[in-house]
């Protein structure tokens, strides 16, 4: 027979995802305002992030679209609308991300304009 003091050191080395453990985490701090802060940033640079985020947000606008034309689909052919009802969450949820790309896109294209 075990005693406790032995019982949990099995435990605790038998199951070492659940024992707690301090984690020292040496991440660097990011300052927003150095990435938010376009003056710094060179005129090729701002150009390629808006070609990245205009292609990105081309990409997103349609893979959510073809999703919620899936799950109309879906809706109206198909017998267990439960699965394509919970799916068009999605697309109604992910396409603030369209809107905060097309905001970023107009900051930066303001900061190319004032460039000129």
């Amino acid at each position: 027979m075990l005693n406790q003091c032995e019982l949990l050191c099995l435990l605790v080395s038998d199951f070492p995802s659940e024992s707690p453990r301090i984690k020292t985490c040496n991440y660097s701090c990011i300052n927003v305002a150095t990435i938010i802060n376009m003056k710094d940033k060179s005129t090729k640079k701002l150009n390629s992030e808006l070609k990245i985020k205009k292609s990105a947000t081309i990409s997103l606008i349609i893979v959510l679209a073809l999703l919620l034309c899936v799950c109309i689909y879906g809706l109206i052919a198909k017998e267990n609308k439960s699965v394509f009802i919970s799916l068009m969450i999605i697309p109604f949820s992910l396409s603030s991300i369209v809107f905060l790309n097309y905001r970023n896109m107009k900051k930066i294209k303001n900061e190319l304009e004032t460039r000129k």
